[in-house]
């Protein structure tokens, strides 16, 4: 399955010969302040004649909760331990309800709730995951993420506070912004 989706859902379906494009006003900035070069090309870059080209960004409306747990549902097997997901958006955009969906894709049938006071969670599923919201923190310095890197799938929220962590570029990075009454998802691949 071509990663670069070819559907109505997708905003990326349309390639430009050699010509930069912004993402527009539905982002907030705050997406590259944390991956200021997201796709290593400056600006967002479509190549003319890019059909069956794997860019390896997929771009998803989601109009609610469901879509936004079957979509991670779907992507979970392309996850494996070492693995690391950047989830960046807004307060109450669907990070979290994107986590829970993943966690269902994986197999794990119990209750998911954001980390947000206890900053890491652990789940026994295949891969094992960590989730980590950092909401409440400045820095990533002493809560122990290190210590998950190599051994889980780490799945971490407000990425701007780990800054120094991880390199965004060898990471997944998936931004949720909120689009009327849905959501706006944009997946980026590990680099």
């Amino acid at each position: 399955m071509p990663l670069v989706k070819q559907d109505d859902s997708c905003l990326l379906n349309q390639c430009y010969h050699r010509e930069s494009h912004s993402l527009g006003a539905r982002h907030e900035p705050s997406f590259f302040q944390w991956y200021p070069d997201p796709f290593m090309l400056g600006e967002l870059e479509f190549f003319h004649g890019c059909q069956g080209l794997d860019l390896g960004v997929e771009q998803r409306y989601l109009p609610d909760d469901a879509a936004t747990r079957d979509w991670a549902a779907e992507l979970a097997q392309r996850f494996k331990a070492g693995d690391v997901v950047l989830l960046n958006g807004p307060l109450g955009a669907g990070k979290t309800t994107w986590v829970r969906g993943l966690l269902a894709g994986l197999g794990y049938l119990g209750g998911v709730r954001s980390p947000t006071f206890n900053l890491i969670q652990t789940f026994e599923t295949v891969p094992p995951v960590m989730h980590a919201d950092l909401y409440r923190v400045k820095s990533f310095e002493g809560i122990g993420l290190e210590d998950y890197l190599d051994t889980h799938l780490c799945l971490i929220e407000w990425p701007d506070r780990a800054a120094g962590l991880v390199d965004p570029a060898l990471c997944w990075r998936l931004n949720i912004e909120f689009d009327g009454d849905g959501r706006r998802a944009t997946l980026l691949p590990q680099s």
